[in-house]
């Protein structure tokens, strides 16, 4: 069922529940072989990395960018692995059964809003220091964070009680996302976080975490699958890499080309 117990009272705490979703993930223990990736793959996996931020910075907004980088097999295979599909960067309801458009445009909403408030916040302040604003759980706080369009925007909401049926709730859910999502690009539209040294500095400060030799999303990796898995046949080589700002890619062979084959705006610590 759709949770919308979980909103805290007040404006600021319906829209931050709408992204605060982003908890960690635990790394599934699963049988994968870790392997070097070889010159070719680290090169044509930065160039996607690159191109798939330059676009999503154009976009503000994951769908336009589905079939121009993803494996064009993706509704049936990353979507739904039984990982990432069930992980938090979905959740879809399991008794909503959403047609594989809604599916899609589900996770691309999740991802796009989650990618939305981070470049709002990566022009105000710096994302290291982000958690201690968001532990604090203080609505005042809160709404301080969020764009006052939006704030307006949560008061004006009738949150359902969470009795209504499924299909009405998962209707809520998506209007009050394209909505916020839509007052989200606006607000980044006049007034663009690049343009700002608190964006700069993010930047930089992320270019030494994704350099670091540590953290296992940053520099480029490779698993390789024993087993057959979502759509992929035993031994493919899974690459992934992190892409500003704590976004992750996985990507496979798709024809001759890398392509997507999950975008994760939430993953395992980093």
């Amino acid at each position: 069922m759709i949770c919308v117990s979980t909103h805290r009272a007040g404006a600021s705490g319906f829209l931050l529940g709408v992204i605060l979703f982003a908890t960690a993930l635990t790394a599934r223990g699963q049988e994968r072989a870790n392997d070097q990736p070889t010159e070719n793959e680290i090169r044509e996996a930065r160039e996607v990395g690159e191109r798939f931020s330059e676009r999503l910075r154009q976009t503000r907004d994951l769908q336009p960018l589905i079939d121009e980088f993803f494996v064009s097999d993706f509704v049936n295979s990353g979507l739904k692995d039984p990982f990432w599909g069930r992980s938090v960067n979905v959740n879809a309801p399991t008794d909503a059964h959403l047609t594989d458009k809604q599916l899609l445009r589900w996770y691309t909403l999740r991802f796009s809003i989650v990618y939305a408030e981070r470049m709002y916040w990566a022009g105000k302040m710096s994302l290291d220091d982000l958690g201690k604003y968001l532990e604090a759980h203080d609505p005042k706080a809160e709404a301080a964070m969020l764009p006052e369009e939006l704030v307006a925007y949560s008061k004006s909401l009738r949150i359902p009680t969470g009795k209504e049926p499924v299909d009405e709730l998962v209707q809520f859910a998506f209007s009050t996302r394209e909505q916020t999502l839509k007052i989200l690009q606006n607000e980044l539209t006049k007034h663009p976080p690049e343009i700002t040294p608190e964006f700069r500095q993010n930047l930089d400060a992320f270019a030494k975490h994704a350099g670091d030799a540590a953290n296992p999303w940053g520099q480029v990796k490779v698993s390789v699958e024993s087993e057959a898995r979502s759509g992929r046949p035993a031994g493919t080589r899974f690459l992934r890499l992190e892409v500003p700002f704590h976004l992750g890619l996985i990507l496979v062979k798709d024809g001759n080309k890398l392509r997507v084959w999950f975008a994760a705006s939430v993953i395992p610590d980093d």
